[in-house]
């Protein structure tokens, strides 16, 4: 169901009585209600690839992540295109100063090169420059990298919001129906309609059926089940 549509049906599902911005902020608050409910469920659901945003240079520790990175899935790094992406551990923001602040010692962490890698990072993270606007989260290496290294980021895509007509739904299609009742619902209690319960008890519903089609969509092989024989 696309947003036009939705729109028509919030609307005419709640007696044309609320104004446009209100239908769309509706439907904006309904769709985060089952995106936060996915992520719930399963937080790797909205996932990018990324290996072009961030880039370790030499002597700097702290680096813009994408504008719609909510949740860090994993970190990798490498010197080279020939090498395989190391994975980076995650650490505290406390760890990742005291890191910084000795990291003359960097090249001590080079027995560890080969499996895993041998900077940690903390984040993501927002700043107090970034508390306001478009609060872009930051992520911090340690130690302070050296030279020049590539970077993977595997992370959670942030809700867009619905503001207006040109806005975009990143739900999937199935999961439209309970973030229109959602929606619907909202509507119906600025009106002080009891229809907003039933509403809200049918979003219910459909979110279920959504989170049940979430949870495994990959059937091509399933779990297998070792019995107990002792």
């Amino acid at each position: 169901m696309n947003l036009a549509g939705m729109f028509a049906l919030a609307n005419s599902k709640s007696s044309y009585s609320r104004p446009s911005s209100e239908i769309y902020s509706a439907l904006d608050e309904g769709g985060f209600l089952v995106y936060a409910a996915v992520l719930k469920e399963f937080s790797g659901f909205f996932l990018k690839f990324d290996t072009t945003s961030v880039t370790m240079a030499a002597g700097t520790t702290e680096y813009a992540l994408p504008a719609d990175c909510t949740q860090l899935v994993h970190v990798g790094e490498r010197l080279t295109t020939s090498e395989q992406f190391r994975p980076c551990s995650p650490e505290s923001v406390g760890e990742a100063l005291e890191n910084a602040r000795a990291g003359v010692g960097w090249d001590s962490f080079g027995w560890m090169y080969g499996g895993s890698s041998a900077f940690s990072y903390a984040g993501p993270y927002l700043d107090s420059a970034a508390t306001t606007g478009t609060q872009i989260q930051k992520i911090r290496f340690s130690p302070i990298p050296q030279e020049t290294r590539m970077v993977e980021l595997a992370y959670t895509a942030k809700w867009l919001p619905i503001v207006d007509n040109t806005s975009t739904i990143m739900l999937p299609v199935e999961g439209t129906y309970a973030m229109l009742n959602y929606g619907i619902a909202e509507l119906n209690r600025s009106n002080n309609d009891t229809l907003s319960r039933e509403y809200e008890a049918k979003g219910d519903k459909h979110l279920g059926a959504f989170l049940t089609w979430c949870r495994n969509r990959q059937i091509q092989q399933g779990p297998r089940i070792t019995p107990y024989l002792g």
